[in-house]
């Protein structure tokens, strides 16, 4: 369990879920690690300026700890199954398919309903991640490369810009569509539950 510095009385009533899409960075996605019947976001914005600083510091450190964490795991996918394609080219591309897509959907959970992160900040954090990891596959082929000392060096250059963009962008439409179709399905939810 981590340490915080954040203040945990409560001043007020605590805000509804509506108005923390209005808020910075930072205060959108403190609820992380709150104890119980606390609302860490509530508290983030009610709280003096050097603790709203270490709380966006601790609540920056979750999301990109996220993101990195999330290109790791497509890296150590890419690389591992990579050697098991020779025999069964199909199976083992179609597996790492599937593994990949696991930890997309986890990514998009965590942002979603740990973190509870706008559309668009879900969307590019989870983006965000999956570039991260076609920039380590592509440094990955450029040091393979290197010391084969065969294929194009020039090629595999432009692919450590080339790579995280068309794995990045489709991966921040999707992730938009879905976090926006999670976001109006929490709301009804909410909705129904009240009336």
């Amino acid at each position: 369990m981590a340490i915080t510095m954040i203040s945990w009385s409560i001043n007020g009533p605590l805000p509804t879920r509506r108005d923390r899409s209005t808020w910075e960075l930072p205060l959108l996605l403190a609820s992380a690690q709150s104890p119980p019947g606390i609302d860490a976001v509530g508290e983030c914005a009610k709280a003096a300026s050097a603790q709203a600083t270490m709380c966006g510091m601790q609540i920056w450190y979750r999301w990109f700890g996220s993101v990195l964490l999330a290109g790791v795991v497509y890296l150590i996918i890419g690389l591992s199954f990579a050697p098991l394609a020779t025999p069964s080219v199909f199976f083992w591309r179609l597996a790492a398919w599937i593994a990949s897509a696991v930890v997309f959907a986890s990514h998009i959970g965590y942002e979603h309903f740990r973190l509870r992160s706008s559309p668009r900040l879900a969307a590019w954090h989870v983006a965000l991640g999956a570039a991260v990891g076609a920039f380590g596959l592509a440094a990955a082929a450029n040091v393979r490369s290197l010391q084969a000392g065969s294929g194009n060096v020039r090629l595999l250059r432009i692919a450590l810009l080339v790579w995280p963009a068309i794995t990045g962008i489709p991966a921040f439409v999707i992730v938009l569509a879905v976090s926006a179709l999670l976001a109006r399905l929490s709301r009804h939810r909410s909705g129904m539950r009240g009336a």
